[in-house]
């Protein structure tokens, strides 16, 4: 505060000192529950309309007998002239059944409607309807494996190509039946799964369409194949067998012996045209000896398929791709190089605070010789007004003079990590109508560290009209209109001042706008909430109403519609004549047209995941253009007329190039110009320089020569736009890194759409309220700070730090594994989601910036224990450090004799269960391990299992089974719940005992372990293992019941009160942050590290600390649990 650290320090001390004695407050019931969380807010804020007020919001959970929620309770004054002085005016968020197993089968919600689900006596869905009137229904085959999904519409409110039809949406063909499916590796696997798009076949197809590569001996997948349906604009109902296109588009992936994706070659298509042949984009990514990502080499349009590993030396790569990468000893990034056409590079450095590990200084420089790392100052680089200190050495700049760079950015952070300045040293003060503009961000915050008011730069020509009016979606930086400062002119810059007021919840109520330029004073943008709650129809919803600007002169308002689901269904930009609606909803709820009006309409054909694969926009009866989206490469074409086979008159490649944490450059190409009158450039290369949240702010080509520069408002409108020229290809990636669809000016993020002029999503969130109880809002309401790249969850500064720190780490421990390796064929070469998922699911935790960011010094396990006990470890990262070694002990302890020699009698536990079984494989493993501290704890465990199987066969309830993991599913039916935690979480340790045994199977669950051991399957082992052992955390909290966890031995084998104390707190710690299984399965490993590391019980304990991070995994991830599964089945063991 004092300023001894620089006046933009000292300006984050004083607005944080503000917001003292502001605590968020949790009361807990007796039985130990949050069911009421009371966050006192304070605005502090020099013209803000709400300066010095100071308020309080609630939010309150109501709870059942059994721990279950049965309603979500919010809190907010009514707005009185777009400001929250009204009422005070409590609403139900979300209302929940739940049947008499605890399984929840009906939810509604205020905004997004009413779902219902049933399952079969498995736990799996079968039948699920919503409130849209669609019907869905889910058929199996004898192993249990979903193979088909039926859609029917029943209400003029559903997706009108369902309606009165039984739709078959989805089918599911597994590779038993190929021929050769056993040499393909096939068995078990999904070979071809028909969807909304057309076929993805994962193998690659002869001439006669019969499979000649698919997976190799591991389980990778290396052919893939996709083919589209005709018809764009229906639903293909697989029962019909619909047309489809003659064209296929193949890729493949190579891997090395640690399963690491070491060759990706893009999609190609079938088909061939005269003077183009197709040709072979190949990408190698290459990792250092941590496992780290070092280097990307690239292969552009290659002649022939790569018959192995290209060699850089031996044949030359493209000029684009990663050179190099450096890290320091955390695993964050400090230097990374960008290949150029010539010998230099484009260098980008990165410098972190040394407390806390955020990134300070983002530093992008050309015409860097990698050799000696000197600099070439290029003619129209600007001076560098902030030369700095000699004693510091990272990142090098150049002196004061030419050569600041292309990026010069300085981040200044408050105690919370809330970033209140950004200076950007690599462009130029300027001076217009004589007023400074500094090339400088300012960002000011509430006490809930919701931003409220952000002050920059923006470009006073680039505005519609040539008056100051507010962003829309064609926001004119797109089109240039009459202005009053000619939009070239890169001097005509003033600043502004924008102030965001907030309801309780987080809804927009106001959105000021104020600029320097006296002629254009600003604008104000005023939001209007008045559709009812579909939970209480006396009370008002956060869907949006309507809009009004005022600048000075009143205007018309803009008015909204949304359906049942809380999708937006009218956009007064996009045209169409009436009010009716002009976008229009899937049954899935994606959006599938929007109507233009005179523009004509786009379609959008989405895959089983939800990803986009298709966009078409039929402009007018003579022209109409498409783009296919194949993961990391498109296919724009343009056509004369309707669709058809080699109609398309104008076609252009883009393949994205990505260094796994993120797009580091687009390879435009065209490929068809048959008017020959396209202007733009055959070839171009486009690195992407983004800001910390990934949006693209400079665009560079081989050369270093600048393509584009761009500024950005913090909730996503341009402010300063400048490209080199008018007849190159327009940019399409640009705020935080996504797509903007010139369409619509809609940013698609994968599972939603976000419109940046209303800072605010177009339809409901598909996870319910996991995100917040406003599931319209974006971020949070602090953009600067957090991202939402899948449309499904906000990640801020803790998550991503996380993501870059473990990224390494994971593959490092993991990729050995079956469930990583299938992911890895399907993700490409990036960070597995599910690992994602796996590390940081719970993002919404109290754990202080430093911890998140301290350094694991101690190699050991034992000692990674006992800095989780003591607080000073991370305990997702311990949790993960101490699972996953020494398989070769494991595999070799499956075959000892004490366990060779029972394997009939473990067959037959594992099959029926039988106490008989069980006692059997107790005196085997008697015989074999007498007088280990093993065999004491498995018999103590298998003891309490032989009462809990004998107890239950009164109450005939059908083991669980844990669903076999497949690289694609048939994903949520309809009924998408909350698959998160709640913002107050309940107890669940009466729930977890029972599933935790359900699906142990009774007493079978300790044959099928030894089973596996025995077979050679030690991973599969150990995710059987972990159901007991991740139970007996949870058990131990009920004394009489701490014997029943099958396989608990990972903390009681030991018998070592020093190993039982600290797998016990640091079960504590983490389940008091997160939840209470993930503290389970840190005690689980915490324990087996330690045990293992002080020689206490052998490899067979380690298998169960393993498993119990793998299970935790396989139960959360996206691409192997099917989403109802994940919300009902799995929401009893990992949360609601």
């Amino acid at each position: 505060i004092s300023g001894a650290m620089g006046p933009d320090e000292s300006n984050a001390a004083q607005r944080t000192a503000a917001h003292a004695d502001t605590p968020t407050t949790a009361h807990f019931d007796t039985l130990g529950r949050p069911f009421l969380t009371v966050a006192r807010n304070r605005v502090v804020c020099v013209g803000h309309d709400l300066d010095g007020t100071e308020d309080s919001f609630a939010t309150r959970v109501e709870l059942d007998i059994e721990g279950n929620q049965r309603a979500v309770r919010d809190e907010r004054k009514l707005p009185v002239n777009h400001l929250p002085n009204g009422a005070l005016e409590q609403r139900i968020v979300m209302r929940y059944a739940y049947d008499m197993l605890g399984n929840r089968i009906h939810q509604i919600s205020m905004e997004a409607g009413a779902r219902w689900m049933l399952n079969d006596v498995a736990g799996k869905p079968i039948r699920a309807w919503d409130s849209r009137g669609h019907n869905f229904t889910t058929n199996y085959d004898a192993l249990r494996r979903p193979v088909e999904q039926t859609v029917r519409g029943t209400t003029t409110d559903s997706d009108p190509r369902t309606f009165n039809r039984d739709i078959l949406a989805d089918r599911i063909e597994y590779g038993e039946g190929i021929a050769n499916a056993e040499a393909l590796n096939l068995r078990t696997r999904i070979y071809q799964h028909f969807d909304s798009a057309g076929v993805a076949t994962n193998a690659r197809l002869d001439a006669n369409g019969n499979p000649t590569g698919a997976y190799d001996f591991k389980g990778n997948l290396l052919r893939s194949t996709r083919r589209l349906v005709s018809d764009y604009t229906a639903i293909p109902d697989w029962l019909l067998n619909p047309q489809l296109d003659a064209e296929t588009f193949e890729g493949s992936t190579c891997y090395d012996a640690l399963n690491r994706p070491v060759q990706s070659i893009a999609p190609h298509s079938s088909l061939t045209r005269p003077g183009h042949p197709n040709k072979f984009n190949v990408i190698q990514p290459v990792f250092n000896e941590a496992n780290l990502l070092e280097r990307v080499d690239v292969w552009l349009e290659r002649a022939t398929e790569p018959a192995g590993l290209l060699d850089p030396a031996a044949e030359a790569a493209s000029p684009v791709g990663v050179a190099d990468i450096d890290y320091d000893a955390k695993g964050q990034r400090t230097l990374i190089d960008y290949k150029t056409r010539d010998a230099t590079v484009i260098r980008t450095a990165y410098a972190y605070d040394r407390e806390t590990y955020r990134l300070t200084h983002l530093y992008t420089r050309r015409g860097v010789n990698p050799a000696t790392a000197q600099g070439v100052a290029f003619t129209d680089d600007c001076e560098n007004p902030n030369p700095p200190p000699a004693t510091i050495a990272a990142p090098a700049q150049p002196p004061a003079g030419k050569g600041c760079g292309l990026q010069n950015l300085h981040y200044t952070y408050d105690p919370a990590g809330n970033i209140t300045h950004i200076r950007d040293d690599a462009q130029q003060t300027v001076y217009f109508h004589n007023r400074r503009v500094e090339p400088s961000n300012d960002y000011i915050y509430d006490a809930l560290y919701r931003l409220i008011q952000a002050d920059g730069r923006e470009h006073l020509g680039q505005a519609a009209g040539g008056v100051r009016l507010p962003p829309t979606a064609p926001d004119g930086f797109n089109a240039f209109h009459t202005r009053l400062d000619h939009p070239g002119d890169g001097n005509a810059m003033g600043t502004y001042i924008e102030r965001y007021v907030y309801d309780a919840v987080g809804n927009f109520l106001q959105m000021q706008h104020r600029g320097s330029d006296p002629a254009h004073p600003g604008w104000t943008r005023a939001y209007t909430y008045a559709e009812v709650s579909l939970t209480e129809p006396g009370k008002q919803s956060n869907r949006l109403t309507g809009m009004q600007v005022g600048n000075g002169v009143a205007s018309a308002p803009e008015t909204y519609l949304h359906d049942t689901h809380g999708n937006m269904l009218r956009m007064p930009h996009l045209g169409g004549g009436g009010a009716g609606p002009n976008m229009h909803w899937d049954y899935k709820d994606q959006l599938r047209q929007i109507d233009k009006g005179g523009g004509g309409a786009a379609f959008y054909v989405y895959d089983a995941s939800g990803q986009r694969v298709r966009k078409v926009w039929e402009k007018a009866p003579g022209l109409t253009e498409e783009r296919i989206y194949l993961g990391g490469f498109e296919i724009f074409r343009s056509h004369g007329g309707p669709i058809g086979v080699n109609t398309a008159t104008l076609e252009r490649e883009t393949l994205h190039v990505i260094d796994v944490k993120q797009r580091i450059a687009l390879v435009e190409t065209r490929t068809l110009d048959t008017a020959g009158d396209d202007q733009a450039t055959q070839n171009l290369i486009r690195y992407q320089f983004g800001n910390h949240l990934g949006s693209t702010s400079l665009e560079v080509d081989e050369r270093a020569q600048i393509i584009s520069y761009e500024e950005y408002a913090p909730y996503g409108s341009s402010t300063y736009q400048a490209m080199r020229s008018q007849t190159e290809t327009a940019k399409r990636y640009r705020y935080t890194g996504k797509e903007r669809d010139e369409e619509s000016g809609f940013y698609y993020h994968g599972a939603r759409h976000y419109a940046a002029w209303l800072g605010r999503w177009l339809s409901s969130d598909p996870i319910g309220i996991a995100d917040g109880v406003n599931t319209f809002a974006y971020c949070r309401s602090n953009p600067l700070n957090n991202t939402d790249p899948t449309g499904r969850g906000t990640e801020g500064e803790r998550q991503i730090y996380c993501k870059a720190k473990s990224e390494g780490f994971i593959k490092e421990h993991w990729m050995e594994h079956r469930t990583f390796k299938e992911m890895a064929s399907k993700e490409g070469w990036s960070l597995p989601k599910s690992a994602e998922n796996y590390l940081y699911e719970h993002t919404q935790t109290s754990l202080s910036d430093k911890r998140f960011s301290q350094t694991i010094k101690t190699p050991s396990d034992a000692q990674l224990g006992r800095g989780v006990a003591s607080g000073e470890v991370p305990p997702k990262e311990a949790l993960a450090r101490s699972v996953a070694k020494n398989q070769a002990e494991l595999t070799a302890a499956g075959k000892s004799a004490a366990i060779r020699n029972t394997a009939a009698e473990l067959q037959m536990a594992q099959a029926h269960g039988r106490v008989a079984g069980v006692l059997k494989l107790r005196e085997n493993m008697k015989a074999g391990l007498e007088g280990r501290r093993l065999y004491r704890g498995v018999n103590d465990a298998i003891r309490g299992a032989e009462q809990r199987y004998l107890a239950s066969l009164s109450k005939s309830s059908s083991p669980q089974v844990v669903p076999a993991a497949q690289p694609t599913v048939i994903v949520d039916p309809s009924l998408q719940t909350d698959a998160s935690s709640d913002s107050a979480k309940p107890s669940r340790k009466g729930r977890l005992l029972g599933r935790t045994m359900q699906v142990a199977g009774g007493a079978a669950l300790a044959g099928d372990v030894l089973v596996k051991l025995h077979e050679g399957r030690p991973v599969e082992a150990a995710v059987t293992a972990a159901v007991g052992g991740g139970a007996m955390f949870v058990l131990s909290k009920v004394p009489a019941l701490a014997p029943l966890a099958v396989m608990a031995s990972s903390i009681q084998a030991s018998k070592d009160p020093t190993i039982q104390r600290h797998a016990f707190s640091a079960g504590d710690w983490v389940a008091e942050r997160t939840h209470p299984v993930v503290g389970a399965m840190a005690a689980a490993g915490v324990a087996t590290g330690e045990s293992v590391f002080e020689g206490t019980f052998g490899v067979t304990g380690r298998a169960i600390g393993e498993g119990a991070a793998v299970v935790y995994i396989r139960a959360t991830s996206d691409e192997y649990t099917f989403v109802p599964w994940k919300s009902q089945l799995w929401a009893g063991w990992f949360g609601d």
